[in-house]
């Protein structure tokens, strides 16, 4: 009691001796597995059969209750037991002397199992799995489909270092209050493309200064322009009132912009997202409800591998009978597989072809090179 001037004896208590750390631990052979199964109904037990255990004599067998299957993609083999491990205890019941019969009731009896066994071999903690490999996306590769001055499908061009000397060329504008330019430009180096003139104007300054469609704006006052962006380029040729440009007579301007996916390789007929966009805007436009459901059909037959190249084409002449509706040639050109192209070109862009039928010219089909350019701005005025 406080104060009552009685010296406080401290109790003393006995020592206590640290529990023995498990046996897991001292010995390397022996570890404790962690198992549940499914419900009773399931019909999945833990995929073990065992042997040993006290006989009626009294008797304890050599081993133990020891393991002698484990079922092959059961609960106990993914647990990593194995065939010949000795079962010393299970949800702390000691199996060193106990019977089979009991044996085989706790083992049924329990949904979850902790499981300590001696394995005949010590026990090597298995490696975690590898990490699943990265999922690699397949290549895509951005290209670009080239028309000529005529509206006509061809090559892409060189690069500019390979370009002739007799090609290149300085043309010089002078812009007077109240002129415009009147130039049309596509490209960019965010598109990995120079820039190009897509479009002049009739009776403009850029058309009586020699800029043609097809050139390739290389300087302007000194600058290079086969890097900069299009909304550069299109700052530039619009802030400057007098200018010196430097352009290469290429012939060719990029006409539509589509993403390839590389492991469409081995299927050709496969088409992009974006040819079929471009075929499906323009088809609507130039052509009425039964002509474009016969386009529709045809398309379906040919890429299904239904009608041979020259079949598709047949029918494309008779669809595709006026200037207009012909000018739909270069988009469809996008979505034949890759080793009909040069029979396509046969057959379509062939002038004697033409006036053997009696069909368009692509001669006068100047303004497919106004065609839309998918993922690339719209040729802008300036």
């Amino acid at each position: 009691m406080l104060g009552s001037g009685r010296p406080h004896s401290r109790e003393s208590r006995p020592h206590r001796e640290p529990p023995p750390p498990p046996q897991s631990l001292l010995d390397p052979h022996v570890r404790t597995i962690n198992m549940s199964r499914g419900p009773p109904d399931s019909g999945h037990g833990f995929g073990i059969c065992v042997k040993g255990g006290t006989r009626e004599s009294g008797n304890q067998s050599p081993k133990g209750v020891y393991i002698s299957r484990v079922e092959e993609g059961s609960v106990a083999e993914r647990a990593g037991l194995r065939p010949g491990d000795t079962i010393l205890q299970v949800n702390g019941t000691p199996f060193t002397n106990i019977s089979h019969e009991d044996a085989l009731k706790v083992l049924k009896s329990c949904r979850e199992l902790s499981i300590t066994v001696r394995s005949t071999v010590p026990f090597v903690q298995p490696p975690p799995p590898p990490p699943p490999p990265p999922v690699i996306q397949p290549p895509l590769q951005t290209y670009y489909t080239w028309v000529d001055r005529k509206g006509r499908p061809v090559s892409p061009p060189p690069r500019f270092r390979q370009y002739h000397r007799d090609k290149l060329r300085k043309v010089e504008i002078i812009v007077e209050p109240g002129q415009s330019l009147g130039l049309m430009i596509r490209g960019g180096i965010e598109y990995n493309l120079g820039i190009f003139v897509t479009g002049v104007d009739k009776d403009s300054v850029a058309e009586r200064a020699g800029l043609l469609i097809g050139d390739q704006i290389l300087e302007v006052n000194g600058q290079s322009f086969l890097e900069v962006t299009h909304d550069e380029a299109v700052s530039q040729l619009k802030s400057h009132k007098r200018m010196i440009i430097k352009v290469c007579d290429v012939g060719k301007i990029p006409h539509s912009c589509s993403t390839l996916d590389m492991h469409w390789a081995d299927t050709p007929h496969r088409c992009c997202v974006a040819a079929l966009q471009m075929v499906d805007e323009k088809a609507r436009i130039v052509l009425n409800k039964n002509e474009f459901n016969t386009l529709t059909y045809y398309l379906e037959e040919y890429s299904a591998k239904q009608m041979t190249i020259e079949a598709f084409v047949a029918v494309l002449l008779e669809l595709l009978n006026t200037p207009d509706k012909h000018t739909l040639f270069t988009e469809l050109r996008e979505l034949v597989a890759i080793e009909d192209r040069a029979r396509f070109d046969e057959l379509v862009y062939r002038r004697d072809q033409y006036s053997r039928r009696g069909g368009p010219c692509c001669d006068n089909s100047h303004e497919i090179i106004m065609s839309s350019l998918h993922h690339m701005p719209t040729p802008v005025s300036i």
